[in-house]
């Protein structure tokens, strides 16, 4: 399990740089973009406005890619 600071950065990174974007350029292996869109959401800390945006994203990039839309809703960790 990740710790609670891994999760924060994480986060972060994926707002400030656009998560499909972020795992739209991971290797083409599907069980590993399976994975990393797993961890990823899992991980992401945001508000109502950016989880909209999140999910929107997934469903226009998953509609290019031959991978399944994963969603994961997890608590959000201690900080």
């Amino acid at each position: 399990m990740l710790r609670s600071s891994a999760l924060k950065f994480l986060g972060e990174q994926a707002v400030k740089k656009g998560i499909y974007s972020l795992i739209k350029k991971k290797m083409d292996d599907r069980k590993e973009r399976l994975t990393e869109i797993r961890i990823v959401v899992v991980c992401f800390q945001m508000q109502s406005f950016a989880l909209i945006t999140l999910l929107t994203s997934f469903v226009q990039w998953q509609e290019h890619q031959s991978v399944s839309f994963v969603l994961v809703i997890a608590p959000q960790a201690a900080t």
